[in-house]
C-alpha cells in the first residue's frame, strides 16, 4: 500500500537552525515505520489548503494510484499578514487570516471529496500547538517588524494567536467527523504531554525533534486503528 503525505512544513519536517537562523529539513517522523506503507511525502513549506488542492489535482491527474492520503493544513491558513499589521495596527478594514475560515472549510471539504473520488482514503491531522510569545519574537526579529504595533492590534493578548490557530485545528477535526474519515489528533497528543512548549522549536510553530517523535507516535497509534 502507498501513503501520500500532502501538507505544509510540519509533515515536511522543517525545523529552525539555531546557528544559521534558517530553516532546514530535519525530519524524524518515520512515516514508513509508523504506517508500514510505501510513503511519498509531497509536503511543502508554507502550503495552504488552496495551494494544496491545486497541487493535489496536478498530482492525481498524473498518477492517481495510492491507498491513503494524509493531509496537514491549517497552520499557514490561520496565520496573519504580520507585516501589514506591524505597519498599520489601526487599519479600519480587519486584518484577517490568510484563508478565511469558511473558505478553509469548504476548500478542505472539496479536497477530501476529490481524493475519495479516486478510491483513495483521506486522513486528516489536527495542528500542533503554537507558542505565541516565541512565534512573534522570532517573526519580528527575522522580518524586522514592530512588536509593539502587533501587540496593540492583539489588544496585548498573545492568546488570540493560539486561539485562532486552535479554531482552525477544530475545523479539521469537525470536518473529519462530518465526512466520517480518519483524523489523527496531533493537537491532543501535544496537550497530553503536559508541557507542549517543550516539544516546540524556538520559532514557536515547528515541532522540535522530540515534538516530531510525538507526531510519529500519534501516527503509528492512529494507523493501527484506521487501517484495521
Amino acid at each position: 500500500m502507498t501513503l501520500r503525505v500532502i501538507g505544509d512544513s510540519i509533515l515536511k519536517g522543517i525545523q529552525p537552525n539555531m546557528e544559521s537562523g534558517r530553516y532546514e529539513t530535519v525530519n524524524t517522523i518515520d512515516f514508513e515505520g509508523a504506517t508500514g506503507m510505501v510513503v511519498e511525502n509531497f509536503s511543502k513549506f508554507g502550503c495552504t489548503v488552496l495551494k494544496g488542492f491545486e497541487f493535489t489535482k496536478r498530482l492525481f491527474e498524473k498518477d492517481p494510484q495510492c491507498s491513503y492520503v494524509l493531509m496537514d493544513f491549517g497552520g499557514n491558513d490561520s496565520d496573519f499578514d504580520w507585516e501589514a499589521i506591524s505597519l498599520d495596527p489601526y487599519r479600519e478594514a480587519s486584518h484577517d487570516p490568510k484563508t478565511d475560515p469558511g473558505l478553509f472549510l469548504s476548500t478542505y471539504s472539496s479536497l477530501v471529496d476529490y481524493i475519495k473520488s479516486f478510491g483513495c482514503k483521506p486522513i486528516l491531522m489536527t495542528l500542533p500547538p503554537i507558542i505565541p510569545k516565541r512565534y512573534l519574537k522570532w517573526t519580528c526579529e527575522k522580518k524586522n517588524l514592530n512588536y509593539e504595533n502587533i501587540m496593540i492590534w492583539l489588544d496585548q493578548d498573545l492568546g488570540r494567536v493560539s486561539k485562532t490557530q486552535k479554531a482552525y485545528s477544530d475545523i479539521v477535526s469537525a470536518l473529519a467527523a462530518f465526512k466520517n474519515i480518519g483524523c489523527i489528533d496531533v493537537n491532543g497528543a501535544f496537550a497530553a504531554t503536559g508541557s507542549p512548549e517543550s516539544y516546540m522549536s524556538v520559532d514557536g510553530i515547528h515541532p522540535n525533534s522530540a515534538g516530531q517523535r510525538v507526531i510519529h507516535n500519534c501516527i503509528r497509534q492512529s494507523f493501527s486503528t484506521l487501517t484495521a
